[in-house]
């Protein structure tokens, strides 16, 4: 029986978790301790930072693992890549996890490919800031950036010096390194591409657009919409697959699922990179959302690419889907109606009303992590997924009590 180490144990991991024991595998899950629904999933729960490179490594040596992986999980791209490395398995260099998650280095090598990223600089201090803004006369509004976050963490749109010097300690505590970015703001509309590679080719599986709550500063999308990758029609979306394939064979990737972020600006049609990453976007993207739309399993290719067991021809059919969420005002949950009537509307894939529940205080809004749900719907096109979530939308009644008055979730 393989030993397959899977870094994580939040619910985007139990799809994984499933895979290696159909495939007859030992799985370990290694997260700190919490009420992590994927250690009742796993055979053995190590309760350890997914960061922490050496701990980790430590352990997987001790334990002789086979294979190691994640999804869904960008904070442990670079572990997964660091023991693979040291141990001999099948798994991506530390130079490439690097491409993937420093999103300085990512846009340098970006452009060493002729891609285009936003003009950016990288900054250790606020002194730092406040120099570059004046040497090199930055026109506002920028953005500002963790270096290696994750989840929107700590990116917040800033339109002018005394914004800086008000949040830079804010987006510098998301990151490891203690390092924030700050780049050129690009107003236009976001897409993403999902893919596959594997042996270092890649294959598009689906290409989707984004739909943001309008809340000023902040960046937090609602809903992703997308369509299988063999039957797009849009030009702009061809040359985006075009580019996400340039981009991810000439990382060096050897294998695994990628989730790349792209902005087309408005008035010019230039398309930016904004990031990408070597793992499956979140909010069951990878594991629910590429299957519902395209019939391929990428989570299932990338167990058997960790186990050696890769015979696939991947073949697309065609699809949409999408997931949408919601935001709730600060407060306290009062109401929560139709929850069983919108799991039986017909294409709703999955709904997720785990994170919210009658009674529950809530915080201020402040990033992805605020979202509740998700819905994940699916249908013949784009057009049949918005006309689900709009019933969905009208069945859904929750209500918060928030500054003396009750009021309800905010869609986009």
């Amino acid at each position: 029986m393989k030993k397959v180490m899977i870094l994580g144990a939040g619910r985007g991991q139990i799809p994984l978790m499933d895979l290696c024991h159909k495939y007859g595998a030992y799985v370990i899950a290694v997260s700190p301790k919490g009420n992590y629904p994927g250690f009742n999933f796993c055979d053995e729960a190590l309760y350890e930072d997914v960061k922490n490179k050496e701990a980790v490594l430590a352990k997987a040596q001790e334990l002789s693992i086979d294979a190691i992986i994640s999804d869904q999980l960008d904070q442990a791209v670079p572990t997964v890549a660091y023991v693979a490395e040291k141990m001999g398995l099948s798994g991506i260099t530390c130079d490439v996890a690097k491409k993937f998650t420093d999103k300085f280095y990512m846009h340098q090598c970006a452009r060493l490919l002729n891609i285009n990223v936003p003009e950016s600089f990288l900054l250790h201090n606020l002194e730092e800031a406040e120099n570059v803004i004046k040497k090199r006369q930055l026109s506002f509004p920028l953005i500002m950036k963790p270096v290696d976050g994750s989840a929107s963490n700590g990116v917040i749109k800033v339109d002018s010096l005394d914004e800086i010097r008000l949040h830079f300690e804010y987006s510098q505590h998301f990151s490891k390194s203690k390092c924030v970015v700050l780049e050129r703001f690009i107003e236009g509309k976001e897409f993403v591409v999902e893919a596959y590679t594997h042996d270092f080719i890649v294959t598009n599986l689906m290409v989707g657009h984004r739909d943001y709550f309008d809340i000023p500063g902040m960046f937090i999308p609602g809903a992703t919409v997308f369509q299988d990758a063999e039957h797009i029609e849009s030009e702009l979306e061809k040359k985006l697959m075009v580019l996400n394939k340039k981009l991810v064979e000439g990382f060096g990737l050897k294998f695994g699922i990628t989730h790349g972020e792209f902005l087309v600006e408005k008035g010019t049609g230039k398309i930016y990179l904004v990031e990408i990453a070597a793992r499956g976007g979140g909010v069951f993207i990878s594991s629910e959302i590429i299957p519902a739309s395209t019939g391929v399993n990428a989570n299932e290719l990338l167990v058997k690419d960790v186990l050696n067991m890769y015979e696939e021809n991947i073949k697309i059919r065609k699809g949409s889907a999408a997931y949408f969420c919601y935001l709730l005002p600060e407060g306290v949950v009062t109401k929560i109606d139709g929850c069983d009537k919108i799991k039986k509307i017909p294409g709703v894939s999955r709904a997720f009303f785990d994170n919210v529940a009658i009674g529950m205080p809530l915080g201020p809004i402040k990033d992805k992590s605020s979202r509740k749900g998700p819905v994940i719907v699916q249908g013949k096109s784009k057009e049949a997924c918005y006309q689900v979530i709009d019933k969905v939308k009208s069945n859904l009644q929750i209500e918060v009590e928030s500054n003396g008055k009750i009021v309800g979730a905010l869609w986009t």
